[in-house]
Protein backbone atom coordinates (compact mmCIF):
# COMPACT_ATOMS: atom_id res chain seq x y z
CA UNK A 1 0.00 0.00 0.00
CA UNK A 2 2.54 2.59 1.19
CA UNK A 3 4.94 1.59 -1.56
CA UNK A 4 2.26 1.80 -4.24
CA UNK A 5 0.93 5.14 -3.03
CA UNK A 6 4.41 6.63 -2.71
CA UNK A 7 5.41 5.49 -6.20
CA UNK A 8 2.29 6.35 -8.21
CA UNK A 9 3.02 9.99 -9.15
CA UNK A 10 6.73 9.36 -9.76
CA UNK A 11 5.98 6.33 -11.94
CA UNK A 12 3.28 8.16 -13.90
CA UNK A 13 5.61 11.06 -14.64
CA UNK A 14 8.50 8.81 -15.69
CA UNK A 15 6.25 6.49 -17.69
CA UNK A 16 4.90 9.43 -19.71
CA UNK A 17 8.39 10.89 -20.17
CA UNK A 18 9.77 7.58 -21.48
CA UNK A 19 6.51 6.45 -23.13
CA UNK A 20 6.99 3.01 -21.56
CA UNK A 21 5.02 0.78 -19.22
CA UNK A 22 6.41 0.84 -15.69
CA UNK A 23 6.08 -1.72 -12.92
CA UNK A 24 6.94 -1.81 -9.26
CA UNK A 25 7.40 -5.28 -7.84
CA UNK A 26 8.37 -7.14 -4.69
CA UNK A 27 9.71 -10.63 -4.14
CA UNK A 28 7.29 -12.98 -2.36
CA UNK A 29 8.06 -16.71 -2.00
CA UNK A 30 10.54 -16.56 -4.88
CA UNK A 31 8.00 -14.91 -7.21
CA UNK A 32 7.66 -11.28 -8.28
CA UNK A 33 4.38 -9.68 -7.19
CA UNK A 34 3.35 -6.59 -9.14
CA UNK A 35 2.64 -3.80 -6.64
CA UNK A 36 2.00 -1.02 -9.16
CA UNK A 37 1.71 -0.59 -12.93
CA UNK A 38 1.54 2.58 -15.01
CA UNK A 39 1.20 2.67 -18.80
CA UNK A 40 0.85 5.81 -20.92
CA UNK A 41 -1.75 5.78 -23.72
CA UNK A 42 -0.40 4.07 -26.82
CA UNK A 43 2.53 2.40 -25.05
CA UNK A 44 3.71 -1.05 -26.11
CA UNK A 45 1.14 -3.47 -24.61
CA UNK A 46 2.34 -5.36 -21.53
CA UNK A 47 -0.16 -7.90 -20.23
CA UNK A 48 0.34 -7.72 -16.48
CA UNK A 49 -1.84 -6.68 -13.59
CA UNK A 50 -1.30 -5.32 -10.11
CA UNK A 51 -1.40 -8.22 -7.67
CA UNK A 52 -0.35 -10.65 -10.39
CA UNK A 53 2.77 -12.78 -10.03
CA UNK A 54 5.62 -13.74 -12.32
CA UNK A 55 8.59 -16.08 -12.09
CA UNK A 56 11.64 -14.11 -10.95
CA UNK A 57 14.31 -15.70 -13.19
CA UNK A 58 12.94 -14.33 -16.47
CA UNK A 59 12.10 -10.71 -15.63
CA UNK A 60 14.06 -7.56 -14.98
CA UNK A 61 12.25 -6.99 -11.68
CA UNK A 62 12.92 -10.57 -10.59
CA UNK A 63 16.61 -10.48 -11.50
CA UNK A 64 17.16 -7.26 -9.51
CA UNK A 65 15.33 -8.72 -6.50
CA UNK A 66 17.08 -12.11 -6.70
CA UNK A 67 20.50 -10.45 -7.08
CA UNK A 68 19.87 -8.47 -3.90
CA UNK A 69 19.26 -11.58 -1.78
CA UNK A 70 21.95 -13.10 0.42
CA UNK A 71 23.71 -15.93 -1.49
CA UNK A 72 22.01 -18.84 0.27
CA UNK A 73 18.51 -17.39 -0.26
CA UNK A 74 19.30 -16.63 -3.90
CA UNK A 75 20.59 -20.17 -4.37
CA UNK A 76 17.47 -21.72 -2.83
CA UNK A 77 15.25 -19.75 -5.26
CA UNK A 78 17.42 -20.79 -8.22
CA UNK A 79 17.31 -24.46 -7.19
CA UNK A 80 13.64 -24.35 -6.22
CA UNK A 81 11.92 -24.06 -9.58
CA UNK A 82 12.33 -25.19 -13.15
CA UNK A 83 13.80 -22.55 -15.47
CA UNK A 84 11.18 -22.90 -18.20
CA UNK A 85 11.98 -21.31 -21.58
CA UNK A 86 9.28 -18.70 -22.25
CA UNK A 87 11.08 -17.47 -25.38
CA UNK A 88 14.22 -18.58 -27.25
CA UNK A 89 16.09 -15.96 -25.15
CA UNK A 90 15.03 -17.13 -21.67
CA UNK A 91 17.85 -18.18 -19.34
CA UNK A 92 17.18 -21.86 -18.62
CA UNK A 93 20.27 -23.12 -16.78
CA UNK A 94 21.19 -22.48 -13.15
CA UNK A 95 24.86 -21.62 -13.99
CA UNK A 96 23.76 -19.10 -16.63
CA UNK A 97 21.27 -17.56 -14.19
CA UNK A 98 23.94 -17.34 -11.46
CA UNK A 99 26.27 -15.57 -13.93
CA UNK A 100 23.47 -13.18 -14.92
CA UNK A 101 22.64 -12.36 -11.27
CA UNK A 102 26.34 -11.74 -10.56
CA UNK A 103 26.36 -9.26 -13.47
CA UNK A 104 23.19 -7.59 -12.09
CA UNK A 105 24.87 -7.22 -8.68
CA UNK A 106 27.95 -5.66 -10.27
CA UNK A 107 26.15 -3.21 -12.56
CA UNK A 108 23.28 -2.37 -10.19
CA UNK A 109 20.45 -2.98 -12.66
CA UNK A 110 18.93 -5.76 -14.75
CA UNK A 111 17.91 -6.23 -18.35
CA UNK A 112 15.25 -8.67 -19.47
CA UNK A 113 16.35 -9.05 -23.07
CA UNK A 114 13.30 -10.68 -24.70
CA UNK A 115 13.37 -13.42 -22.03
CA UNK A 116 9.77 -13.06 -20.89
CA UNK A 117 8.22 -11.93 -24.20
CA UNK A 118 10.03 -12.38 -27.50
CA UNK A 119 9.35 -8.81 -28.64
CA UNK A 120 9.89 -6.95 -25.35
CA UNK A 121 12.86 -5.61 -23.40
CA UNK A 122 12.68 -4.46 -19.81
CA UNK A 123 15.14 -2.61 -17.60
CA UNK A 124 14.86 -2.76 -13.82
CA UNK A 125 16.57 -1.13 -10.84
CA UNK A 126 16.30 -1.75 -7.10
CA UNK A 127 14.38 0.48 -4.69
CA UNK A 128 16.46 0.44 -1.52
CA UNK A 129 15.68 1.04 2.13
CA UNK A 130 17.72 3.13 4.57
CA UNK A 131 20.25 0.28 4.97
CA UNK A 132 20.70 -0.15 1.22
CA UNK A 133 18.68 -3.37 0.95
CA UNK A 134 16.37 -3.78 -2.05
CA UNK A 135 12.78 -3.71 -0.77
CA UNK A 136 11.30 -3.55 -4.27
CA UNK A 137 12.28 -3.10 -7.90
CA UNK A 138 11.17 -0.62 -10.52
CA UNK A 139 11.10 -1.40 -14.25
CA UNK A 140 10.26 0.06 -17.64
CA UNK A 141 9.20 -2.23 -20.49
CA UNK A 142 8.74 -1.68 -24.18
CA UNK A 143 9.21 -2.78 -27.76
CA UNK A 144 12.54 -4.63 -28.06
CA UNK A 145 13.11 -3.14 -31.55
CA UNK A 146 13.04 0.42 -30.20
CA UNK A 147 15.28 -0.25 -27.20
CA UNK A 148 18.68 0.52 -28.66
CA UNK A 149 21.71 0.43 -26.32
CA UNK A 150 21.58 4.27 -26.09
CA UNK A 151 17.89 4.19 -25.25
CA UNK A 152 18.53 1.50 -22.61
CA UNK A 153 21.02 3.80 -20.87
CA UNK A 154 18.53 6.68 -20.95
CA UNK A 155 15.84 4.42 -19.43
CA UNK A 156 18.24 3.03 -16.82
CA UNK A 157 19.26 6.53 -15.71
CA UNK A 158 15.62 7.67 -15.52
CA UNK A 159 14.78 4.60 -13.40
CA UNK A 160 17.73 5.22 -11.06
CA UNK A 161 16.39 8.77 -10.62
CA UNK A 162 12.88 7.59 -9.76
CA UNK A 163 14.24 4.90 -7.41
CA UNK A 164 16.30 7.54 -5.56
CA UNK A 165 13.26 9.83 -5.25
CA UNK A 166 11.13 6.94 -4.03
CA UNK A 167 13.75 5.95 -1.46
CA UNK A 168 13.85 9.54 -0.17
CA UNK A 169 10.05 9.60 0.01
CA UNK A 170 9.81 6.28 1.88
CA UNK A 171 12.92 6.70 4.06
CA UNK A 172 13.46 10.44 4.45
CA UNK A 173 16.93 11.37 5.62
CA UNK A 174 16.55 13.50 8.73
CA UNK A 175 18.22 16.89 8.60
CA UNK A 176 21.21 16.97 10.97
CA UNK A 177 20.57 19.20 13.98
CA UNK A 178 23.25 21.75 13.17
CA UNK A 179 21.57 22.48 9.81
CA UNK A 180 18.15 23.30 11.26
CA UNK A 181 17.10 26.91 11.45
CA UNK A 182 17.52 28.36 14.94
CA UNK A 183 14.35 28.82 16.96
CA UNK A 184 13.62 32.52 17.29
CA UNK A 185 13.71 33.81 20.84
CA UNK A 186 10.47 35.36 22.07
Amino acid sequence: ELLRDASQALMTQCSQHLNLTMHLGMLEHGMVTYVAKVAPPGAFPVYTKVGGQLEAYCSGLGKVLLASLPDEQMESVIMDGALVPLTPHTITSAPALRAELKRVREQGYALDDRENHADMRCIAVPVKDRDGRAVAALSASGDAQKMTPERQLEIRDALFGVAAQLRQKLYPTPTPLEHRAPIAAE
